[in-house]
């Protein structure tokens, strides 16, 4: 957003607002909005519930469009079958913090965004007891690269 200096003119005022919009594993947009009004005619508290309004509805718009997305991918999607299967319906409590992806010789688990430490271990204790490991920092990856690996 640039920045832009407040009443630059005087008998004018200006009121921004920004949000960040998280919209999971790592991905945010952020969205601002300047309006400048006449001092004499508007009252700030107007202008600043219509710069509100403007910004809180084009971050409802991100997030409704992203999900509209998944959904339009997930059902464009073959549905899982074997393994896969079985893991996703042992994961499933968990399904809205974890990104679950079938690769040719395993399935990999990557976190989207934090979790707690007790649904951490549990998500673990799941993934151990169909086979799989933890691939973190001990191996060398940092970040975005930690996973679990299940062989299939």
């Amino acid at each position: 957003m640039e920045k832009q200096p407040l009443a630059a003119t005087p008998g004018m005022g200006s009121i921004g607002l920004e949000r960040v919009v998280n919209l999971g594993n790592y991905e945010s947009y952020r969205i601002g909005y300047v309006e400048s009004f006449a001092l004499a005619q508007e009252k700030a508290d107007d202008v600043y519930a219509r710069v509100r309004a403007k910004v809180d509805g084009w971050a409802a718009e991100i997030r409704f469009a992203k999900d509209n997305v998944k959904k339009m991918v997930d059902d464009a999607l073959p549905a899982p079958t074997g393994k896969t299967a079985q893991v996703m319906d042992a994961l499933k409590p968990y399904s809205d913090r974890l990104l679950i992806t079938d690769a040719q010789s395993v399935i990999l688990i990557k976190t989207r965004g934090r979790m707690s430490h007790d649904d951490w271990g549990e998500v673990n204790a799941l993934i151990r007891a169909n086979g799989g490991e933890y691939k973190g920092t001990k191996q060398g990856l940092e970040g975005k690269d930690v996973h679990w690996e299940i062989p299939k």
